[in-house]
């Protein structure tokens, strides 16, 4: 609520993967503000752990309410409501693009996956960032944080970042 584009928000526990529980957000933005799901993630990022951060988030015009609270039974499900409009498919231009681009769509489940797209926006969460920074340790050896995935959200911005880890570790 303390983002300046967000005029009322719910965050929501779903069942996710088997024994796993994750958070989506229900936003209602202010009048005429545009805010990305990105823009809400990164806010968050600079005040809550990362378990804390939801793993999507869904742009109501209201929220649904039931004497005067919040009706949780009419909050739309995450998995029934499409993701944001996709940027414009655009393929690896190189061999690390490639395999960062296989490793995301083996992780969140979809295909294709451009270039430009946010693994956040296309449903990634903290737990699956975390298993796509393990696979690029054994495929890359480089050691990338949270954070680090956090701030480059899409293959190509992450495979700079490899790239540049890759050439310091040689030098």
């Amino acid at each position: 609520l303390s983002h300046p584009a967000v005029q009322d928000v719910a965050v929501v526990g779903w069942p996710g993967d088997p024994g796993e529980t994750y958070l989506a957000a229900y936003v209602v933005s202010r009048r005429k503000v545009d805010v990305s799901t990105n823009d809400l993630r990164l806010f968050l990022a600079r005040k809550l752990p990362d378990y804390m951060i939801p793993s999507v988030f869904i742009f109501l015009e209201s929220l649904p309410l039931a004497n005067g609270k919040l009706d949780r039974k009419a909050l739309p499900d995450p998995k029934k409501v499409p993701p944001p409009s996709r940027m414009p498919y655009v393929e690896p231009r190189n061999e690390v693009e490639r395999k960062l681009v296989e490793t995301w769509q083996e992780t969140l489940g979809r295909s294709p996956i451009g270039i430009h797209e946010s693994f956040f926006e296309l449903g990634g969460h903290s737990l699956m960032a975390m298993r796509i920074i393990s696979k690029i340790r054994e495929t890359f050896a480089v050691a990338l944080s949270l954070r680090c995935f956090l701030d480059a959200p899409t293959v190509a911005s992450l495979a700079g970042v490899i790239e540049t880890l890759r050439w310091t570790s040689q030098n």
